[in-house]
């Protein structure tokens, strides 16, 4: 089902599943990225927690998710249902004990989480996990530590600055002394950093 939203200018497209409404998405906007194509999938997703050697319990026990490019998936849950252990298994926090995690069709299952960023996978953590001591400036680079483009890390600092203006402002100030919502905000644009 194909609708407009009154809000929603014509530049902007995104899928929501489950809601039956679909915005339409151009190909020309994600170059190299075919919008037929999972962006991420998960499939059969399993990981055990152990609380010692001898009790052990499914964290996660058969997810399957699937994003195509021009999507926004949210997984809704209780408390203790697995929401953030599913997005550590995907971008390789954890190591799923079963199952496989893909991203563009290579599969990432077993990658270290620095091979996994390199190759455009970041997840922004809950709770505002900056560096409290670094400076804001400091925290972006940090998004960016992987990169040797400096041209392009430049230019994406600029965008950050650009997309959170406080943070341009607050460049020489410590992570740790922003407010919740800044903090936020520097773990975003920590996250573009990475380029991903």
């Amino acid at each position: 089902m194909s609708s407009e939203h009154p809000d929603c200018p014509p530049d902007l497209a995104v899928r929501i599943r489950g809601l039956g409404k679909t915005y339409r998405i151009h190909e020309a906007w994600l170059p190299g990225i075919s919008l037929k194509d999972d962006l991420l999938r998960l499939a059969t997703l399993r990981w055990l927690w152990r609380r010692d050697a001898r009790r052990e319990f499914h964290a996660l026990d058969g997810i399957d998710l699937d994003v195509r490019p021009g999507e926004v998936v949210g997984i809704l849950g209780g408390n203790g249902a697995g929401k953030t252990t599913t997005l550590l298994c995907a971008s390789a926090v954890h190591h799923a004990a079963a199952g496989s995690v893909l991203f563009h069709g290579e599969d990432i299952t077993r990658l270290p989480a620095h091979a996994v960023v390199a190759r455009g996978l970041v997840q922004v953590p809950e709770g505002r996990r900056i560096f409290p001591r670094l400076s804001v400036a400091e925290n972006l680079a940090m998004g960016a530590w992987l990169r040797r483009d400096r041209v392009g890390i430049a230019r994406d600092r600029e965008r950050v600055y650009a997309l959170f203006p406080v943070l341009a402002e607050r460049r020489g100030q410590e992570g740790g002394t922003l407010s919740g919502g800044e903090q936020q905000m520097l773990a975003l644009g920590r996250a573009l950093m990475a380029a991903p």
